[in-house]
């Protein structure tokens, strides 16, 4: 080969060219990648100091190690606050976010509320470069800009890789709207992955006097009523609002909590108003469990039914959907080795 001082112009650019197919052909793979973070480490740290910060990465990277060596998949970096993954299929992915998150929710039932781990995630599938140590491209930067985007206990996936998920994992995932962030070309399309076992946790809830669903967020305590906002800040995760403004004030400014927990979601009513669960009335001492299907009535003017995904008939828990077979999957682009 030519000293490259030598070459001209149309020369280097057929150079340029060659490299690039041959960077291709030898290490270019579809795969899905994963990335996590922990929220708030950082003012963790700062409260708690470094020995209890470790242990709470710790307590991250064992949680995501075990479903990451489940489905076959490789801890490509722990860098800073979460990690990196690589996985041969998106449904792969999808699998451990599911499994990653019902364990980071099991775990936290252990601990106190302040030592809880709270973390965001993204998944993402496309084409990478793969060394067998690295794992490089814009697609390994989208995922992590698409985790920066998230919140706390989201999971969110990009089109792409809702598109290669079998069809029985579709129906666990719902639009979220585009993100822009720094770094990205353009704003990218994006969804969430509900991870929550819709056999026995409701996902979203419909007031049925106005038709209106709202999603119910990803927090361990989900606060419901009608009071909007204070001092310009949200005041519920879930406001209720009803289109006679005498009825809606009927309607506890703080109405509601629902606590999640491993099992399932307990509500418990903390207004004044009058709360019926499936009829029943309800005082501020007691919590009961809220299943999917379940009506509750606020102050008899507003009734909210609690919902999941339509699921098979044959589906008892997420265990169950997620181990179904791994149909509608696209794993073109390479040889599956991560």
């Amino acid at each position: 080969m030519k000293n490259l001082d030598g070459l001209s112009l149309a020369e280097l650019v057929e150079l340029r060219d060659r490299v690039a197919r041959e960077l291709t052909r030898r290490f270019e793979q579809r795969l899905a990648l994963l990335f996590t973070d922990v929220v708030g480490s950082t003012a963790y740290i700062s409260r708690y100091g470094d020995v209890a910060g470790r242990d709470l990465l710790q307590r991250h990277h064992r949680l995501l190690r075990r479903v990451i060596d489940e489905v076959g998949g490789r801890i490509v970096d722990t860098a800073g606050d979460g990690a990196f993954c690589a996985l041969k299929t998106a449904r792969d992915g999808a699998v451990a976010l599911v499994r990653f998150h019902n364990g980071v929710l099991e775990d936290n039932a252990s601990v106190a509320s302040v030592h809880r781990l709270r973390v965001r995630s993204a998944l993402h599938w496309g084409p990478v470069l793969v060394d067998g140590d690295h794992v490089t491209g814009r697609a390994v930067h989208t995922t992590a800009r698409l985790c920066d985007a998230s919140t706390a206990g989201e999971a969110r996936i990009t089109e792409a890789a809702f598109s290669a998920l079998p069809t029985t994992l579709k129906p666990l995932c719902r639009p979220a709207g585009s993100v822009s962030a720094r770094g990205l070309d353009s704003p990218i399309e994006t969804l969430v992955l509900d991870w929550r076992d819709p056999r026995r946790m409701p996902t979203a809830v419909e007031v049925m006097e106005t038709g209106l669903t709202t999603p119910i967020p990803f927090a361990d305590i989900v606060s419901i009523g009608r009071l909007s906002e204070v001092a310009g800040r949200p005041a519920n995760d879930i406001v209720i609002e009803l289109p006679k403004e005498e009825l809606a004030r009927r309607v506890s400014r703080y109405h509601l909590e629902l606590e999640l927990t491993p099992d399932g979601y307990l509500l418990r009513r903390v207004g004044r108003g009058l709360t019926e669960v499936d009829g029943v009335a309800i005082d501020t001492s007691t919590k009961v469990p809220l299943r999917p299907g379940a009506e509750v009535r606020l102050a008899k003017v507003a009734t909210l039914r609690f919902c999941s995904p339509k699921l098979d008939a044959g589906t008892t828990t997420i265990e169950t959907l997620i181990g179904s077979e791994p149909d509608g999957l696209d794993t073109s682009g390479g040889d599956g080795q991560t």
